[in-house]
């Protein structure tokens, strides 16, 4: 696995995602100096705010969409700082968008969707990703549609306009993430009106096609060289240059916000194996003394390895990572896990759903971390049993949110 491809691709589609962002955004007459009112020439069902370019009229829902956008904003404190406010939502919107398309490229790499139908690409080659093509096929694996979106597809399949394709793409997209929230809800979560209107990617340029170009299909692919740790290092590498400006502060404080991206490293897969292999490894080595695993924990340190005679069973183990990160010392202790309850008896079925409910515990401060640690453990568990995502499994992943405390609660 080249990471230096990981790493270039990550840090570029960053930039574009933002970029994009910020474009968007400034044709909705918002930036990070102001938010414009709507131009004179406005009417009741169209809008405007920056030009009289058709292309940027608001119509429809899109009006409440980008109310939406200004109330979220002002919500978060835009009229008192606005280019930290801006600067921020532009950084969660990019990632969010980021976050989705990593997470699905993943799972159609590995036949993982519940449609079988391939969002980023196509399995015999066209230009345009499957889902487009095989829309009507599997409107009820995206939740139906309503009749304007069924006239967007007619529409865009015979007029086939760059426009109308764009169109399509995102609302098609959009369901498909809606979809998968109600099996993946860690990081599919429904998706918000104004993130709709700030859908930026598109599937024949940009950051989907570098993604299909620059990183090869086996990166992700369970049955090659792939493994769900290439989660961890997209995520570190995105972050490689926020992560570089708050390291280089030069004694200056560290504000809350910015936590993740100072402290946020990806652990190197030796270090990772070290500590699991004497910890998990060796608490269950001292409990089966006849086990065959100690040849496969290659970074168990060489002391004597000291006799436990109790009746606890394996699924009554409890491995925490309180800084999981994305994952990855989680993951490895899952498929270590996986050899200790198979040597036990059990099925790669029963001891997948066992291993996330009863042995699998971690916690995070960074929402976006947490997102891909549950999406990589949901993965580990859809590897050993192909109805994994029927069977409403509950995991033991939580991330802190911020307390917020009104000056009533101290007076009280």
């Amino acid at each position: 696995m080249d990471k230096n491809k990981i790493k270039k691709f990550a840090i570029n589609a960053r930039k574009s995602l933002r970029d994009m962002t910020e474009v968007r955004l400034a044709n909705l007459g918002i930036t990070d100096e102001k938010i414009n009112d709507e131009l004179s020439i406005s009417t009741k069902d169209k809008k405007y705010y920056v030009d009289d370019n058709e292309n940027n009229a608001l119509t429809g829902k899109q009006i409440g969409w980008r109310k939406d956008v200004v109330n979220e904003l002002k919500n978060r404190g835009y009229d008192d700082d606005p280019k930290t406010v801006f600067d921020d939502f532009v950084e969660e919107v990019a990632y969010t968008w980021f976050n989705r398309i990593i997470a699905i490229r993943f799972m159609e790499v590995n036949n993982y969707l519940p449609s079988r139908v391939s969002v980023l690409t196509s399995e015999e080659g066209k230009a345009e990703p499957d889902i487009i093509n095989e829309a009507m096929e599997i409107e009820d694996d995206l939740g139906g549609y309503h009749e304007a979106e069924k006239e967007l597809i007619s529409t865009a399949l015979t007029e086939r306009t760059p426009e109308l394709m764009d169109k399509l793409y995102a609302m098609l997209f959009i369901k498909q993430c809606d979809a998968l929230s109600d099996i993946l809800s860690g990081l599919f979560e429904k998706t918000n009106d104004y993130l709709k209107l700030l859908f930026t990617p598109n599937y024949n340029r940009g950051v989907i096609q570098d993604l299909i170009n620059e990183i090869p299909a086996s990166y992700f692919d369970v049955n090659e060289e792939g493994q769900v740790q290439i989660i961890g290092w997209l995520y570190q590498y995105y972050n490689s240059e926020p992560h570089e400006k708050v390291v280089n502060m030069n004694g200056k404080a560290i504000k809350k916000d910015e936590i993740p991206a100072a402290t946020q490293l990806f652990t190197p897969d030796w270090i990772v194996r070290y500590m699991v292999d004497n910890s998990l490894g060796k608490y269950y080595l001292e409990r089966h003394e006849n086990s065959q695993l100690k040849d496969e924990l290659k970074y168990l340190l060489p002391s004597k390895i000291e006799s436990v005679n109790n009746d606890q069973d394996i699924s009554e183990y409890k491995f925490l990572d309180n800084a999981m990160g994305s994952g990855h010392v989680l993951i490895y202790a899952f498929d270590l896990l996986m050899k200790m309850y198979l040597e036990e008896g059990y099925s790669k079925r029963d001891a997948a759903q066992k291993i996330i409910e009863n042995n699998i515990f971690g916690l995070e401060i960074d929402k976006r971390a947490f997102q891909l640690a549950y999406f990589a453990l949901m993965m580990k568990g859809r590897e050993y049993d192909r109805r994994f995502f029927r069977r409403n499994v509950v995991n033991n992943l939580y991330y802190f949110e911020d307390l917020h405390v009104s000056e009533d609660f101290y007076n009280f």
